[in-house]
């Protein structure tokens, strides 16, 4: 029996992200006048900064436009896992795509991994980064099936997928995938050394700069809020929703999901890997090393955006559980996040409709950002300079939408 929670209504820590509040806080200009660039890139989160510096090295002239400060957004609030097990998805993924559409999806994130890890090798990145294996687990017997069946599609795939009866964390369980080679990092130290290689011979990052309206889009002109003007080739929308639809109807394509993390301080040695339960409510855990100390993250508890209970509630939800896993000694932050989902669980990357000729969108990433929108930098780089990319077809926006995923969006407890 789970033993109840201490103070159950009152939850310590800092109202922060971990993540922010242990980096130092970005100043770059707002945009104060016109100017001209091949390409600007709205939102510097993880897909913004990363199609930003990798157009940057291919010699483009690029603005990087956010309305806050970079990497404070979505970026700035995840659990910072960098796997391609992203829960029941590749069962699914081959049922409802087929093989060769599954195995792009596959190898973007398997390829998202590496990439993260060579740019981390190659720059020296002091960003905490860390292989671990992924496990997703659960304690439902009714899962066991969908576990077993998403180790089979996935081996299928060429990933490095097992079946197991245990796991190393403290809890009893039915069964779990694991996933090897996977790995974790600081996210936004990671964001931060990347920005700093984005600004200078014609590139920008501006901070502050709200866009409110694309004037035109050959050339594509974008509206700042204060009435400043960029002019550019080319547009990626990188903005977490698109703040620039043009009958992408992208409003009806996505559902907004909220989720809450505990970051904390326990006595035992937590486990190495990174970790998910195949139920809801959803638990994801994971640890980082914080000068020279271990602190646990403790995330989950999503629902639709709007339609949760109180906060606090969910918050002490994690907390019981984290108590009735560990000897917990201090929370030491909180903080919540919302994410995007597509309707068939596959993120939306490529032009913004199929008539777009010059402004393509990154969005929908389901709380799997890390690896997704490294996909996505990779894969817009490459469409922009008119390079074959083997994923394209299973991110294209406009892509068809089975009945079966229609009916999963509309009809799933989130």
């Amino acid at each position: 029996m789970n033993k109840c929670c201490t103070n159950p209504n009152a939850i310590e820590g800092i109202l922060e992200s971990y993540w922010i509040d242990s980096t130092s806080k970005t100043n770059y200009p707002s945009l104060k006048e016109d100017i001209q660039v091949d390409i600007a890139i709205i939102g510097g989160g993880i897909a913004g900064i990363t199609c930003a510096f990798l157009l940057k090295k291919e010699g483009f002239k690029v603005a990087l436009l956010e309305a806050d400060n970079i990497a404070n957004g979505t970026s700035g609030h995840t659990t910072a896992k960098i796997t391609s097990q992203h829960h029941l998805i590749y069962d699914k993924l081959i049922n409802e795509f087929g093989m060769e559409k599954a195995r792009q999806y596959a190898e973007a994130n398997e390829n998202s991994i590496r990439f993260i890890e060579n740019l981390v090798k190659e720059y020296n990145i002091d960003c905490d980064y860390k292989h671990v294996p992924a496990y997703m687990y659960t304690q439902d017997k009714n899962y066991v099936k969908s576990l077993e069946k998403e180790v089979k599609a996935a081996q299928s795939l060429g990933l490095k997928a097992e079946y197991l009866d245990n796991i190393p964390l403290p809890l009893p369980i039915e069964g779990a995938v694991c996933f090897r080679d996977q790995a974790e990092f600081h996210p936004k130290k990671y964001l931060l050394s990347l920005a700093d290689k984005i600004p200078g011979d014609g590139s920008y990052i501006f901070e502050k700069t709200t866009i409110i309206d694309v004037e035109s889009e050959d050339p594509c002109i974008l509206l700042s809020r204060n009435g400043k003007k960029v002019t550019s080739s080319k547009l990626i929308i990188a903005s977490h929703f698109p703040c620039y639809d043009n009958l992408g109807l992208y409003f009806t394509r996505l559902k907004p999901d909220r989720s809450y993390v505990l970051a904390l301080k326990i006595r035992e040695k937590f486990p190495e890997g990174t970790f998910i339960n195949a139920e809801s409510p959803g638990r994801s855990l994971r640890s980082q090393t914080d000068n020279g100390k271990e602190i646990v993250l403790i995330g989950g508890e999503g629902h639709k955006t709007a339609h949760g209970e109180n906060t606090i509630n969910h918050y002490n939800n994690l907390k019981c559980f984290s108590e009735n896993l560990f000897s917990v000694e201090k929370i030491l932050y909180q903080w919540s996040t919302q994410d995007y989902i597509t309707l068939d669980g596959v993120p939306y990357i490529g032009k913004l409709t199929s008539s777009s000729k010059n402004i393509y969108v990154a969005t929908g990433f389901g709380k799997w950002g890390m690896t997704g929108s490294t996909a996505a930098a990779v894969l817009l780089k490459d469409l922009i300079m008119n390079h074959d990319n083997p994923w394209e077809q299973v991110y294209n926006p406009s892509r068809s939408i089975t009945l079966n995923s229609t009916k999963s969006f509309f009809c799933r407890k989130l």
